[in-house]
């Protein structure tokens, strides 16, 4: 399962320790001093900030 792009073959035809593998990088949250960009959206230019309230969807 190498390279950037992952297509749904490649997933339906990996295994539970492949895709446990890949999403791995996914896991960990860096402090925000350790990586503020890790906090930035994309295309935005400010850090987010998580709130805890009634979500855009649920208006």
């Amino acid at each position: 399962m190498a390279g950037s792009a992952v297509r749904r073959d490649q997933v339906l035809a990996a295994s539970w320790e492949d895709l446990r593998n890949l999403l791995a990088a996914f896991q960990a949250v860096p402090p925000y001093e350790a990586d503020p960009g890790f906090y930035v959206d994309w295309g935005a230019s400010e850090a987010f900030q998580v709130q805890v309230g009634k979500g855009e969807c649920a208006q």
